[in-house]
């Protein structure tokens, strides 16, 4: 039996649903809808928490550093692998 770690960087975001108020003001209300994506895979946590550090950076520079309950969220997952050869 052979095991490996792995650390998933993984992004998520709740999706908005635009509308527009009386004023014709656009608002923003969550459609429910939640998207998630790994960003990349890493052997070591240190290289995860790297990688995922950079990430939150580029995402709030884009946003312009303003954040809401919308803007995507970056965390780090262990992954544990065991593999085992059947006969």
């Amino acid at each position: 039996m052979k095991q490996r770690t792995l650390y998933q960087v993984r992004v998520t975001q709740e999706i908005p649903f635009c509308d527009y108020d009386e004023d014709g003001e656009e608002t923003q209300v969550s459609s429910g809808r939640i998207e998630e994506y790994v960003a990349g895979r890493f052997s070591a946590e240190h290289n995860a928490k790297l990688f995922a550090e950079a990430l939150e950076n580029k995402i709030a520079e884009g946003s312009g550093y303003v954040t809401n309950c919308f803007t995507p969220k970056v965390s780090i997952i262990k992954i544990v692998q065991t593999e085992e050869l059947v006969d």
